[in-house]
């Protein structure tokens, strides 16, 4: 995976690899924590009984970009960290590019779903069919971000 010129700034800032590691571990835990405040908030307007598909697109936009940071920001910095940890890098590498992978999937389908929703039903309040649907996305989204909390422990991350 090539990153870009701005990353190689952002890494090359650290030179001890297993506080790099810890840092960034612990920075990525604090960012699944905002991320999971959004899926809760998220979660409880979609159950609302006049919840519209508008509204929801906005913060599930916002979601996505907070979840697109967050990829950016483990590509970046935990990724070279991670490589040079030792002895453990290269399955957690390849699992945690896994897990990068997955939450873009998820992303895609997302922005696919409310495209689709957005072209194909003209109701304005959200029904139950799509309720389920975004819901199911969530679900899919923070049980990704718990696989990941378990790698970042295991790289000095604060713990809860």
């Amino acid at each position: 995976m090539n990153r870009p010129l701005v990353c190689e700034h952002l890494t090359a800032a650290f030179s001890d690899t297993d506080h790099r590691a810890a840092e960034w571990s612990a920075v990525l835990l604090q960012h699944h924590r905002d991320i999971r405040l959004e899926i809760d908030q998220i979660r409880t307007s979609v159950s609302a009984p006049d919840c519209h598909l508008h509204r929801i697109e906005a913060r599930l936009r916002r979601l996505g970009r907070a979840v697109l940071m967050h990829l950016e920001l483990e590509s970046c910095c935990l990724d070279p960290a991670v490589q040079t940890h030792s002895g453990r890098g290269s399955e957690d590498l390849r699992r945690l590019r896994q897990g990068y992978e997955g939450l873009r999937r998820v992303l895609e389908s997302t922005a696919d779903f409310l495209q689709r929703e957005k072209l194909s039903h003209h109701a304005p309040v959200l029904n139950g069919e799509q309720q389920t649907a975004i819901l199911g996305l969530l679900a899919e989204i923070q049980e990704r971000l718990e696989v990941e909390d378990g790698y970042y422990r295991r790289y000095g991350g604060a713990r809860d």
